[in-house]
């Protein structure tokens, strides 16, 4: 099940971080995101805990319930300002809010199992991908969008298992990942897409710097990946085989997180992935993780 609670970190890069419980309820949180500072968050629950999301002004000090709808949030992604926040239901729809998440407004994206959703820094370019439609068999897609989630185009990525998609801050660049599959990249914000060098893998997270050249993705039930040009070729760090969840990279792509599943802790990486500290987070279904810019 997803981890019952969220919890806020402070660090200095190299060393261990210093995890706090913040008091958010104890419900099934399935995803996170933070604005550039770390001030502003939003996470979303599973609709089988108390559904909705919720925000927070004061980097996890004190948390509002929105009125998000309730929801299989599968991912949610921020502006650098925190204004603007768009979630994606998995098993349903794409909602924005243009007002840190007092209010929401349902897109026109199709409804499927969103996996993933990424943003420009201003927000108003979002691509999101989808594993399935439902069912079984059924391949998936990518959209996206240049107007802050109004309208949406469905990209000429080839049907897969997507599962995690990752953008630079001016959204132009695109990294998508595939479980069981391989990684695509695109340089255009999505109008075309080219197969990377990446191994082929169950590939759970992908994240970007914001320049969009560095690039870390995670296996799950296996280890984590680099890649300094894009996409164009990869290399397996030294973070040790597990159940990754989820990834997360500073703007600079120095400084990283990974996040693990069934009962899993949470390792960071200073200097671009080249060495892992797994730090004193306590040890649970971690779902995913996020960061600000530095």
């Amino acid at each position: 099940m997803a981890v019952a609670v969220t919890v806020c970190a402070t660090s200095l890069l190299g060393q261990d971080f210093v995890w706090t419980q913040s008091s958010a309820p104890n419900t099934y949180w399935t995803c996170i995101a933070s604005s550039s500072d770390g001030t502003k968050l939003a996470a979303g629950v599973d609709n089988s805990g108390t559904g909705g999301i919720y925000t927070s002004t004061d980097s996890g000090l004190t948390w509002t319930h929105t009125s998000g709808p309730n929801a299989y949030w599968g991912s949610i992604v921020s502006s650098s300002d925190g204004t603007i926040l768009a979630a994606a239901a998995n098993g349903g729809f794409i909602y924005t809010s243009a007002n840190s998440g007092l209010t929401w407004t349902q897109t026109s994206a199709p409804s499927a199992y969103w996996s993933s959703i990424a943003s420009s820094s201003d927000g108003t370019k979002l691509a999101a991908v989808y594993a399935n439609t439902g069912g079984t068999g059924t391949s998936g897609a990518i959209y996206t969008s240049t107007d802050s989630g109004l309208t949406w185009t469905q990209t000429s990525a080839p049907s897969l298992y997507w599962f995690s998609i990752a953008s630079s801050s001016d959204g132009t660049k695109l990294a998508a990942a595939v479980f069981g599959g391989d990684i695509y990249s695109s340089t255009n914000s999505g109008l075309t897409w080219t197969q990377t060098s990446a191994p082929n893998e169950h590939w759970y997270s992908i994240a970007s710097s914001s320049d969009g050249t560095k690039l870390a993705a995670a296996v799950r039930s296996g280890g984590i990946y680099t890649s300094t040009n894009s996409g164009l070729t990869w290399t397996q760090t030294s973070a040790p085989n597990q159940d990754w969840q989820a990834i997360t990279s500073s703007s600079d792509g120095t400084a990283l997180a990974g996040a693990v599943f069934d009962g899993g802790g949470i390792y960071t990486s200073a200097n671009s992935g080249q060495t892992w500290i797994e730090t004193s987070a306590p040890n649970l279904d971690w779902y995913s993780i996020a960061s600000s810019s530095d």
